[in-house]
């Protein structure tokens, strides 16, 4: 394989399995697409958010309907994916003809749902494919799905280890997720009298929101002044769960220091005024953007120490690890103890950040998959 093609003509066609910026893998999408050393093309299955984004930086945009595929949840049903199976091969030939037609170097996958289609069409058509995964699988169902796409795919792209059951393959590789540094430099902080505290994110039980609230419980109990900033919003079937995250705010008396924003729009937006960021998922992570971008904004992160967390935040140094109230309490006081401590783990977080999670670092590492998968061909 020789490494030494030129990549800056590569031409990627992106596929989105969603038209919106639903979480995390959507937003790392813009990221992959402003690499300066490729021509993106990108797919999504409706108009939306993705596609304004792409029409804003002038890039090329097809729509390709995900027919009955879209209507596949997880966990997965063999019922469903049957029923699916005839409109993955329909959509895949599509998306295959068009990458044929725009003259495309490579496919580069962004969805669960994509992942299967372009894994299936690779039965029929030989353009390379990368499946980028951004979940863990957790039923063995999602496992044995997990493995075909690894035997499917010329490179599959994993946000960090937890992703892939088991050893890695050997056309695997993980690349974590990144930002664009916002600031080379930072101030320091003053430490508020009242924190604004905040939790960016969807309203799952998987994220742990219901944990928050016992974290914080557990902090109002030992004098700490604070507001809550819930910046999110529940999908309609964890209407109930918000409800009762809802109640137990009530039950600890903190309805008036929580405040439920929805979903926020723009990145600066989403962590203005915040003090702290809490990221009690209690369901593994398989990376975590938000501990990320809270290293961007300078804004010290609490997390439960699940799936990537703890490769990502250092305790005590770039952040905090937390299991329950008491860990979240300690950690507490190890932060505010003084101007000094506090000012620690914020420039220590954008100082990691510069170091393994810059957008260039990103990019690099995606040139070389790119030579590789056209080198495979």
């Amino acid at each position: 394989m020789d490494l030494n093609v030129n990549p800056d003509k590569t031409k990627v066609m992106f596929v989105s399995a969603v038209a919106d910026f639903k979480g995390g893998a959507e937003t790392c999408l813009k990221q992959f697409m402003s690499n300066p050393n490729i021509t993106p093309v990108l797919v999504v299955p409706e108009e939306g958010e993705l596609s304004r984004y792409a029409e804003q930086k002038s890039i090329a945009t097809e729509i390709v309907s995900l027919g009955c595929v879209s209507e596949v949840r997880r966990p997965f049903k063999l019922s469903s994916l049957f029923d699916a199976g005839v409109d993955a091969i329909k959509v895949g030939r599509k998306i295959n003809k068009l990458a044929v037609k725009l003259g495309v170097d490579c496919l580069h996958s962004n969805g669960l749902k994509t992942h299967g289609i372009l894994a299936i069409s690779r039965l029929f058509s030989r353009v390379p494919l990368i499946c980028h995964i951004h979940d863990i699988p957790y039923t063995g169902k999602e496992k044995l799905f997990w493995r075909f796409l690894g035997l499917m795919c010329n490179r599959l792209l994993l946000v960090s280890e937890h992703c892939w059951p088991g050893v890695l393959p050997p056309n695997a590789e993980t690349i974590p997720n990144a930002i664009d540094v916002k600031d080379d430099t930072l101030n320091e902080k003053i430490i508020p009298s009242v924190l604004s505290i905040g939790f960016v994110g969807r309203i799952h039980p998987y994220k742990g929101l219901d944990q928050a609230i016992l974290w914080l419980a557990r902090a109002k109990e030992a004098g700490l002044e604070f507001r809550f900033y819930i910046r999110g919003e529940a999908a309609p079937s964890e209407k109930e769960y918000e409800k009762s995250v809802r109640a137990l705010i009530a039950a600890h008396n903190l309805t008036e220091f929580c405040f439920f924003e929805g979903r926020v729009q723009g990145y600066d937006q989403v962590y203005q005024g915040l003090d702290m960021i809490l990221m009690p998922s209690v369901v593994d992570e398989p990376f975590g953007l938000v501990a990320i971008e809270s290293f961007d904004q300078a804004i010290p992160c609490f997390a439960y120490p699940s799936g990537a967390l703890p490769s990502i935040i250092e305790h005590e140094v770039s952040g905090y690890l937390c299991k329950s109230p008491d860990d979240f309490l300690k950690s507490l006081e190890h932060l505010l103890k003084d101007q000094e401590s506090y000012n620690f783990i914020r420039l220590n977080a954008h100082e990691r950040l510069k170091k393994f999670y810059a957008i260039n670092t990103l990019h690099q590492k995606l040139g070389i998959e790119y030579v590789r998968v056209r080198s495979d061909v």
